[in-house]
């Protein structure tokens, strides 16, 4: 289960600025989870995430003593533009849109923090079409990338989770007038219903 957070991180000193998660939840264990998107390039979309990061960090800190114990923090920042430059695309593999990152031991190629993980979704590296979808991540990204050109819904999308994102995309398309037209039918057949 999960809990969203403030969006607004206030800052801790005067002078500091003010951040904004997209998406900011913690769950029943205290692991927190943060979601960032960006439509347009931006230099410094892997540093914004890694500051971000890093205040989701430092914030666990608690008054007086403190045993250091830190909860998990998941992050997941997805670019509609390439975050690789054009030397090191030339190495990635087409349609390599998932980037995971962790802390890594360079010597000895393992994990040396198991509570930090972070996914760099590029969706210009995602050219997967509804018949390619083999799991839900698939699922998800294709919708992120896809959602204001589609038209209707693809057969592939029967999950009740993905129905119901189709169902709030077609709501958040209305325009002001036909969103309280919407409302108003809404209304009549709840109060048609409760009779």
């Amino acid at each position: 289960e999960l809990f969203y957070l403030p969006q607004e991180q206030t800052p801790d000193y005067h002078g500091e600025r003010l951040s904004i998660y997209d998406i900011h939840c913690t769950d029943t264990s205290g692991r927190k989870f943060i979601v960032e998107m960006q439509k347009h390039w931006q230099w410094n979309f892997k540093e914004r995430t890694l500051y971000y990061i890093s205040l989701a960090i430092s914030r666990q800190a608690k008054k007086g003593k403190w045993n250091f114990h830190l909860l998990p923090v998941y992050c997941v920042s997805i670019a509609d533009f390439y975050l690789s430059t054009k030397e090191e695309r030339k190495t990635i593999q087409n349609g390599d849109y998932l980037h995971p990152v962790e802390l890594v031991n360079t010597k000895t190629k393992t994990i040396f923090y198991q509570k930090l993980k972070i996914a760099f979704v590029e969706l210009p590296n995602f050219h997967k079409k509804p018949h390619e979808l083999t799991d839900r991540l698939d699922k998800w990204i294709y919708i992120i990338k896809n959602m204001v050109k589609l038209t209707e819904v693809p057969a592939e999308f029967s999950e009740e989770t993905l129905l119901q994102l189709f169902k709030m995309a077609e709501y958040a398309k209305l325009t002001p007038k036909e969103r309280i037209k919407y409302e108003g039918d809404l209304k009549r057949d709840w109060d048609h219903q409760s009779i």
